[in-house]
């Protein structure tokens, strides 16, 4: 039911599941009967009170198709709702601090507790909310408990599930008024059919819903052999048609019937075949149409006023039946006239609008016309030496009088984005223009319409020009180090990092790498190749005592050393452990682990040595 999730609540409040479980135990009564079996079987299959009790908090689809529940009377419901409304309300979350019913969440409430006390929320009498499951022999369905399982009928889902169907059949697909009426009809009778065979004990599942043809099929049996042929089949031939309509049906009033009935047209009008329908299903000459031509919507401009301000849509429709001509202006229903007098009110309004406006529109368009001679790649250019005067007064009583003055001297073709020096001055009727209003600066629209003038666009600011900050901006730093005060902030290897100096700023903040542009091969020339090892990488792998390779053995003092690292391929010799102490002396020097990784998977079957170069 929808009024229960009226009060909305913060999704992960605290109180949230604690609400909603009171809620609900308030809100509905169990069976006792059929609960206390159901509790009994759970007590057989091992289950505690504490289990049972914590099922039915946090498993209540179980108990939900096994046992019925019903509304209490309006006085006790009110009462139990209300106590949980009061207790929950105000519960506050321990993270957050906020109650579990805002302002908006009380008002619902009270909403619903008024609902409540009206009577509105209580199961319609005489009508079981439950059904009986039935499996597809016809039998009652039972759990593995044994337990009776039921449908409830209560809620919104059987309709939203024709809904959807309907919304899928006619979401996407085009079609008349008495097209409509047959699917539907034949949706209908498939739906009924298929919950008969869902919830009627004994009713035979024939695996089609030509029904017509099972009535006759019954008949020849009992009057040949004198038994039934489907025990729990009823024949709807042995019982008579009711006065009911499903579809198209009439709504109008007896006294607009017999209007529309006296409406006499000679020749008599074609209709189409949606309209014939509609007029078949309505038992009148003509339909009953919303109002769509000009011709229909001028002569109701025309009849309205007769009936404001509070016009009486009835009587309107039916003296609207003297205009109908059977082609343009055709019978309404007074619906259709109290939606076209919202839409005529509102076309009202915006022509009242543009008449109090016309003064000023007629100043622009003579304004537009003057300046206006030809075109020219689009933009509007005027001829050399043309001048244009514009004086307007009093423009509109309920308008402040303004005399607009506009003189625009050109002596070259100038196009609307280099728009010369203009003068607009507003001023009241016993104000006059001023020379010195004249020549002051005024930018309108973004263009400079004052006697100033205009800025050149390859004018620039020089530094030191630009303008205060609003926020204050974050301190220049070294791209490497992140340090302010490293001399890499103007040159990149003047930084203390690369330099092996280490950072001497007072933040020292974890380096950023820059994604990963080129490829593996220009990363391992770039990065491998030409680097340079300085003198803290030399002293780490002299106190790791690595043996640096081939003849050569660690120096006596490493800072005397200049060392390139350069990669000598050579063939690989089997038992080599050569590929682990790669990856340990390049994590030494300083690489990245994935790099690292890459790079000792691309040369597994090579020998990258370190041999000296330079002086020393």
């Amino acid at each position: 039911m929808h009024v229960v999730c009226r009060p909305k609540v913060p999704t992960r409040h605290d109180h949230k599941k604690s609400y909603y479980v009171a809620l609900r135990r308030a809100w509905f009564v169990f069976d006792e009967a059929i609960l206390e079996k159901v509790k009994a079987a759970l007590r057989a299959d091992g289950l505690s009170e504490e289990l049972i009790e914590a099922k039915m908090y946090f498993d209540f689809p179980f108990f939900r198709v096994r046992v019925p529940r019903g509304v209490p009377p309006p006085d006790v419901h009110y009462r139990r709702v209300r106590a949980v409304f009061e207790f929950f309300g105000n519960r506050r979350d321990a993270k957050t601090g906020v109650p579990l019913f805002n302002k908006e969440a009380w008002l619902k409430a009270k909403n619903v507790l008024d609902e409540i006390l009206a009577g509105n929320c209580v199961d319609p009498p005489d009508m079981p909310m439950y059904l009986p499951r039935i499996d597809t022999d016809g039998e009652l369905l039972r759990d593995s408990y044994g337990l009776q399982l039921y449908d409830c009928l209560r809620g919104t889902n059987l309709t939203e599930c024709a809904h959807k169907q309907m919304l899928a059949t006619f979401g996407s697909w085009v079609c008349g008024v008495e097209m409509s009426d047959c699917l539907l009809r034949e949706w209908r009778h498939r739906y009924n059919h298929s919950l008969a065979e869902r919830r009627r004990p004994g009713f035979p599942i024939l695996g089609h819903v030509d029904t017509w043809l099972v009535n006759t099929l019954q008949h020849l049996v009992e009057e040949n052999h004198g038994l039934r042929l489907y025990d729990g089949w009823v024949n709807t031939s042995d019982f008579i048609d009711t006065n009911e309509k499903f579809g198209t049906v009439p709504l109008h009033s007896e006294q607009l019937g017999e209007a529309v009935k006296a409406i006499c047209l000679d020749p008599s009008p074609k209709l189409t075949g949606d309209r014939l329908y509609i007029a078949e299903a309505m038992e009148l000459p003509l339909p009953l149409l919303p109002l769509c031509h000009p011709e229909a919507s001028a002569k109701f401009a025309q009849v309205v006023r007769n009936y404001l301000p509070n016009p009486d849509f009835h009587k309107m429709a039916v003296d609207w039946c003297k205009y109908v001509n059977g082609d343009t202006i055709m019978p309404a229903l007074p619906a259709h006239l109290r939606l076209h007098f919202t839409k005529w009110q509102r076309n009202e309004r915006v022509r009242d609008a543009v008449r109090a406006a016309k003064a000023g529109i007629d100043v622009l368009n003579a304004l537009n016309a003057a300046t206006t001679t030809g075109t020219a790649g689009g933009c509007v250019v005027a001829p050399r030496n043309y001048t244009v005067v514009v004086r307007v007064s009093d423009m509109h009583s309920s308008m402040l009088i303004m005399r607009c003055v506009c003189v625009i001297d050109l002596r070259a073709p100038l196009f609307l984005h280099t728009r010369p020096a203009s003068i607009l001055v507003g001023e009241r009727d016993a104000l006059s223009a001023s020379p010195a209003i004249a020549s002051a600066e005024r930018i309108v629209g973004g263009h400079n319409v004052g006697g100033a003038r205009p800025v050149s666009a390859t004018e620039k600011r020089r530094r030191g020009e630009r303008g205060k900050d609003t926020v204050q901006r974050r301190r220049r730093h070294c791209f490497v180090c992140k340090s302010p005060k490293c001399p890499g902030i103007t040159k990149r290897a003047a930084c203390w990092r690369m330099q092996g100096k280490g950072v001497k700023g007072a933040q020292k903040r974890p380096r950023r790498r820059r994604p990963a542009t080129r490829t593996f091969n220009e990363r391992l020339r770039l990065r491998v190749l030409p680097q340079r090892l300085s003198a803290t990488h030399l002293q780490k792998l002299a106190d790791a005592g690595f043996k640096w390779g081939g003849d050569f053995s660690p120096p006596a003092s490493v800072a005397q050393h200049g060392l390139t690292l350069h990669a000598r391929i050579v063939n690989f010799w089997p038992g080599c452990s050569f590929d682990a102490e790669l990856h340990s002396w390049m994590v030494k020097l300083g690489f990245s682990t994935k790099f690292v990784a890459n790079f000792v998977s691309f040369v597994a079957h090579y020998i990258v040595c370190l041999i000296p170069l330079g002086s020393h």
